[in-house]
């Protein structure tokens, strides 16, 4: 580094034992006492999630349904696919429990003099997913609906990034068949985590 004019920032460098862990673009690494080293998303990427979400629906009080659920999923979905091939289940489980609850008391802003029964019958019954946040709305074609839904990041599969093989090369003709398969596998993994936001009934 010396040779190179670089030296390490004091500011942002620091030294930790494995047991304490550390936060490295936005997910934490941490041995913990049964010996594993497991990677989950950081709780500072956590709270930046969760308050980016807050602000959008409060930022949106008078928007409609599919105007508020096109918005959040542009988030939700990049945040769930950065941090689905680590340890992150728990977590996703938890912002989805965060993101129903600040959806029902959008819901009941808009409708203070309805029930509980009257607002989960309208925003959290439309989708074939369960207790989903979702509206139907009518197209132009006769007896047509969209049924638009936030997406959930419970349903997204954790899978592990297989890494590339050392001695492999793109240019090698005996790797040829390896690189065909992982394509192969990229692209199932892609198709398999694409929970549906947009369902035609």
């Amino acid at each position: 580094m010396q040779i190179r004019s670089l030296k390490l920032s004091e500011v942002k460098t620091r030294t930790v034992h494995i047991t304490e862990g550390f936060d490295f673009l936005s997910q934490n690494i941490r041995k913990y006492k049964t010996e594993k080293l497991l990677i989950k998303p950081s709780k500072t990427a956590d709270r930046k999630l969760v308050a980016k979400v807050k602000a959008v629906i409060r930022s949106m009080m008078g928007a409609k349904s599919e105007e508020l659920i096109r918005k959040l999923n542009a988030t939700l979905r990049g945040w769930a696919n950065y941090h689905k091939h680590v340890v992150s289940q728990m977590t996703f489980f938890r912002i989805d429990h965060i993101v129903i609850h600040q959806l029902y008391r959008w819901a009941r802003h808009r409708h203070t003099q309805k029930s509980r029964g009257w607002i989960q019958a309208k925003y959290f019954s439309a989708s074939t997913y369960g207790h989903v946040f979702s509206t139907r709305v009518k197209t132009k074609k006769a007896n047509k609906y969209k049924i638009y839904q936030v997406y959930s990041l419970g349903y997204v599969p954790i899978r592990r990034f297989i890494k590339i093989k050392a001695k492999a090369n793109t240019f090698d003709p005996q790797f040829k068949d390896y690189f065909e398969n992982r394509k192969r596998w990229m692209r199932a993994m892609a198709i398999e985590t694409k929970v549906p936001t947009v369902v035609c009934v």
